[in-house]
């Protein structure tokens, strides 16, 4: 190939000239260094698992510092982890005001409504009961339910403030909500209510720290409820006894009135009524 062919490669018309005129050596060649952390992979060449080990031989200190970190703060995690104990009594419903049985309803386990049924657990649940059984057993007093989140533990550069200081106003009333507060969260947190299917009962169960504290909680809240499911049947007894002495009042007064002007027809026709 001649330098006129040579020039053709390149360009046509006025640059083709100079060219022709310049040469190849008007052609700009430079060789660049790669580093030699590169690697240059022929056309058809695929990164192959011998690379890869490679890779992660360089990388072993790295992610050898990365395990033990994570696996020392996993143990120290794990053997300050307390064990947690379950307690669970179980709670049989029945209606407040039980008719006299079918056959049918013998032999059905679902005889008392679902309504009746979600109105009891709803009630199991509910802040009241939890905050009646709070107080009995003074909650408010132990760590495990007024104690600072986990995060609040970490030594803060802040002084602290003295031991003993007294508040009172708002700020004081504040502190006092958001400490009931906390300790409802977790109560609630620990106390789990699940009705068996098809049938009667209800689990309660609640999960403490300490055994002993959760078979007390377990056992305050189904006897609270039981007071409480006792004393709503008492009130409406009373109520209806109520509505009954109301009733047996003003049937009385019309069965005297009744009389009175039996006894008035009967003198103006001249009847007598002869007792039997």
């Amino acid at each position: 190939m001649d330098d006129q062919n040579q020039v053709e490669l390149y360009g046509r018309g006025h640059r083709a000239d100079r060219l022709d005129r310049r040469g190849l050596s008007a052609l700009d060649t430079r060789l660049v260094e790669l580093p030699d952390s590169y690697e240059i992979l022929e056309p058809g060449e695929t990164l192959d698992l011998r690379s890869y080990g490679r890779i992660l031989r360089k990388r072993l200190p790295t992610i050898l510092v990365v395990f033990l970190i994570l696996f020392t703060a996993i143990l120290i995690a794990t053997l300050k982890q307390k064990p947690v104990y379950r307690a669970q009594v179980l709670l049989e419903i029945q209606k407040e005001n039980p008719d006299i049985p079918t056959i049918k309803e013998m032999y059905e386990l679902d005889a008392v409504s679902d309504a009746y049924l979600r109105t009891q657990y709803s009630i199991l649940a509910s802040e009241s009961l939890a905050r009646q059984v709070i107080d009995q057993l003074q909650l408010e007093a132990l760590p495990e339910f007024n104690s600072p989140r986990w995060w609040q533990f970490w030594p803060s550069k802040k002084k602290s403030p003295p031991p003993q200081t007294f508040t009172i106003g708002p700020v004081s009333e504040a502190r006092d909500r958001e400490l009931s507060q906390r300790v409802l969260e977790r109560f609630q947190d620990r106390l789990t209510i699940d009705p068996i299917n098809r049938s009667r009962l209800i689990a309660v169960r609640f999960d403490s720290r300490d055994p002993e504290l959760a078979a007390r909680v377990v056992n305050t809240l189904a006897s609270d409820y039981v007071d409480q499911s006792l004393e709503a049947r008492w009130q409406a007894t009373q109520r209806a006894a109520d509505w009954l002495s109301q009733q047996l009042v003003g049937v009385k007064a019309k069965l005297e009135k009744s009389e009175d002007e039996l006894q008035s027809y009967a003198r103006r026709k001249g009847l007598v009524f002869l007792e039997t």
